[in-house]
């Protein structure tokens, strides 16, 4: 249940995230996502972070330093 009416907000794509009280717990994915190319990844994240509410700077920022990719085109 979120607190004070704030949805919580995961680290990583394909969580479930439910509450025990006031304790998380986060399962995690059954398997890693594997994409054909670092375009589609780069693109499939851009999406999933901005529905998470990163403006498109922060996700372009998180996508480099969190998850280590680059953008399509540069190297």
């Amino acid at each position: 249940m979120p607190i004070n009416g704030t949805p919580p907000v995961s680290e990583g794509e394909g969580e479930l995230v439910y509450w025990e009280g006031d304790k998380e717990t986060i399962l995690e994915p059954a398997r890693e996502l594997n994409f054909c190319s670092n375009r589609c990844a780069w693109q499939y994240r851009m999406s999933t972070h901005k529905q998470m509410g990163m403006t498109g700077k922060q996700a372009r920022e998180h996508l480099i330093e969190f998850h280590g990719l680059t953008e399509p085109g540069k190297r």
